[in-house]
């Protein structure tokens, strides 16, 4: 499955091999005993990744399957995936997304995500 957390201060994707439903009930009831409001939908969520070689792979990977690459210039592609949004409240901008794809496609958009976060932090 994939994992990913918006922040104030950006988003982390992340690649679990557990699946969507049991990481779901799991998280269910950490709230539940920690007494923390949560707000579950179904939902749709993009990143950014930055076109690499080994984009032509994903392209190929994602054919038939409930995802959507869209070229945004020359260096860039934004990646549509479906699944469930999590948070503490229902207008919450901060919280958790996940989806389950094939295997590959997941571990492929992990490293293509890795790959696009090098470079990209700032030194203050």
């Amino acid at each position: 499955m994939l994992k990913i957390t918006y922040l104030e201060d950006g988003i982390n994707l992340e690649y679990l091999e557990e699946a969507v439903e049991v990481w779901k009930a799991n998280r269910i009831l950490v709230n539940l005993r920690a007494g923390v409001c949560i707000y579950f939908e179904s939902s749709i969520a993009n990143i950014v990744l930055s076109i690499s070689s080994e984009t032509n792979n994903l392209v190929k990977l994602v054919e038939n399957q409930p995802i959507e690459l869209i070229p945004c210039d020359d260096n860039y592609l934004e990646v549509s995936l479906i699944g469930t949004w999590l948070a503490q409240t229902k207008n919450s901008e901060e919280g958790v997304f996940v989806c389950e794809l094939n295997p590959e496609i997941e571990y492929s958009l992990y490293k293509l995500w890795q790959a696009s976060q090098v470079g990209t932090s700032v030194i203050n």
